[in-house]
């Protein structure tokens, strides 16, 4: 797996976030990234899965403990469609992390460079 360039700011989403809880390890460990970025509705999707679910809340801790690991931005972007809005924040930064197939396609093809996390760690 290629580094990822230092000082560099990666963009989450929902996806990679509930496979930390799910895999039980830090897909940030390996990648030289300076911070993460949380999208406004990424927390949202999280904070609405956490109502739905004791399984989510627990899920939410693990990864917010986690992540207290990293300089960690959390965005205060307004919307419904967490993907619509991580297709927009292409204009802004070319590191993204996503487990989901069609965002993944979509932000390739606006030139970013997209990595995933699952079992067998990260991969691009």
């Amino acid at each position: 797996m290629d580094m990822v360039e230092p000082n560099n700011t990666i963009v989450v989403d929902t996806s990679v976030l509930l496979a930390i809880y799910e895999v039980k390890k830090d897909p940030f460990e390996d990648l030289n990234i300076k911070e993460i970025y949380i999208p406004g509705p990424v927390i949202k999707e999280l904070e609405k899965l956490e109502k739905s679910s004791k399984k989510y809340g627990a899920a939410k801790r693990l990864i917010f403990k986690l992540l207290s690991l990293y300089n960690i931005i959390l965005g205060k972007e307004d919307g419904t469609f967490a993907d619509e809005v991580i297709l927009n924040l292409a204009k802004k930064y070319n590191l993204f992390f996503t487990n989901d197939k069609m965002l993944k396609k979509d932000l390739k093809k606006a030139g970013a460079i997209v990595y995933s996390f699952g079992e067998s760690g990260v991969y691009r």
